[in-house]
Parts: C-alpha cells; structure tokens; sequence
C-alpha cells in the first residue's frame, strides 16, 4: 500500500509541473497567473516533503510552515478564476465583487459553525493546527468555486470561456475532494490516513490535474461566440447590479 501511495504521489507531483507548464506554453498564464503560481508552489513544496519523507519531525516542520502560504495562495487562484468566469460581463467590478464577497463570507461561517465537529481531543500539535486550518480553507474555497459556477448571474449572448469553464469545475473538485479527505484524516484521528492519502493524492492529485493539463488549453480559451458587449447587456447588467445592492443593503439591516 506504501508503494501505491508513493507512486500517486510521484504522479500527482508529475501532472502539477504539466498543468503549470500547459499554462505557460499555450500562453494562457496571463489569465490564470494565481493558479500558475500555486501550481508552481504546490509542486515545490510536495517535491521538498517527498525529499523529507523518512524524516517525520522535518516533513511535520515543512508541512506547517508551508501551510499557510499555500492557503493564501490558491485563495488568490480561486479569485482569479472568478474574475476569469466573469470576463465578458459589463459592469460586473461592484456586483462581482458583492458577489465574491458574500460567497467568501457564507464559507468562512461554514468553516467557522464547523470548526468543532470531528475534532479529536488533544490535536493541538503545529501540524495539526496546519491540518485544520486546511481543512478550513479547502471548505471556503469548494464553496466559493461551486458558487462561482452555478450562482454567477447569467446574460444571454456573453458566455463563458471553455478554459474558464473546465477550470472552476476541476478546481471546485479538487477543493471539494481534498475536503473530505483532510477532514476523514482528521476525524478518525489519523486511523485512516491510507484512505485519506489514496483520496486527496489519487483524485484530488493525480485525475484533477492530469484533467486540468489535459483540458485547459489555447483552443479552449477562445470561443466564436464571444462577441462585442450591447446595450442590452449593460442595461441586464446594471438591473442585476441594483439587485444586488440591494440584497446587501436588506442583508446589513438583518445584522444590525
């Protein structure tokens, strides 16, 4: 079993540095510069524990200390590919950011109202406290992404980019996949760390990002249907912008 996990891992090492390197060679950095860079960094840093792997004190070390930047940085992916979904939108900068707001804020309370739930007692060690704040970030985040693809208002006419597309879907899994092996990791207090690692490394490593080097590429990031914005569009536009002042503006009242 030891062997298989170490072989996904070296795999999903593998299909990171190709869906970071497809991005650059079809020049679609640009528009997921955030997700190249934690790409970049993810693959780093599962290089560097790999190296560490005998050494549990050091890969613990490594482990905590890396976590918090990683947190941060694929925070930084998933508003990119949420501002990469929004790009034909007019006048999206004010409601796309409510709406990004909101989506952040309704996954930090479900991070927050579950904060306590299938925590052993005792986990109180650095790595640990690195494990649950991962366990919560990946929460917000499969929330924001799964937000970002199916509560995003739609204008008919100005589509969404393939590229775009197959981004948020693969990362949403991937979040949403790394969640619930962090969390059965956490909640059976390690017991099942094989499962956990067969989880997170064999779907949420190897098949999401052999899929996002697969299918994110130049011809997917154009479409013949993109096409100069109207006046129609500006006016759906500002309706849904006035919408969601005022949805904001009845939310604060509520919490006042």
């Amino acid at each position: 079993m030891n062997t298989l996990i170490l072989a996904l891992w070296y795999a999903a090492i593998a299909a990171k540095a190709a869906a970071a390197y497809r991005l650059y060679r079809d020049g679609l950095i640009t528009r997921f510069a955030p997700l190249w860079v934690y790409l970049v960094v993810c693959t780093v840093r599962s290089v560097t524990l790999l190296v560490f792997q005998d050494d549990l004190e050091r890969y613990r070390q490594i482990f905590t200390y890396s976590t918090p930047l990683v947190s941060l940085l694929e925070g930084f992916a998933v508003a990119g590919v949420f501002w990469a979904v929004a790009e034909q939108y007019p006048r999206f900068r004010k409601p796309g950011s409510v709406i990004l707001s909101c989506l952040a804020g309704i996954g930090a309370c479900a991070a927050w109202l579950t904060h306590f739930v299938a925590v052993p007692a005792g986990w109180s060690a650095p790595w640990q406290v690195a494990s649950l704040l991962e366990r919560h970030t990946l929460l917000v985040m499969t929330i924001v992404l799964a937000g970002t693809r199916f509560l995003l208002p739609r204008i008919p006419g100005i589509p969404i980019r393939p590229s775009a597309k197959r981004v948020a879907d693969i990362l949403c899994m991937n979040s949403g996949v790394s969640f619930a092996a962090l969390a059965l990791f956490i909640g059976s207090d390690a017991t099942q760390a094989v499962i956990a690692q067969l989880l997170r490394v064999g779907v949420g490593g190897v098949l999401c990002w052999s899929a996002l080097a697969i299918s994110v590429t130049k011809s997917s990031d154009r479409s013949a249907d993109l096409r100069p914005v109207t006046a129609r569009d500006e006016a759906e536009m500002l309706q849904a912008e006035r919408w969601f002042e005022r949805l904001t503006e009845a939310a604060s009242n509520q919490t006042r």
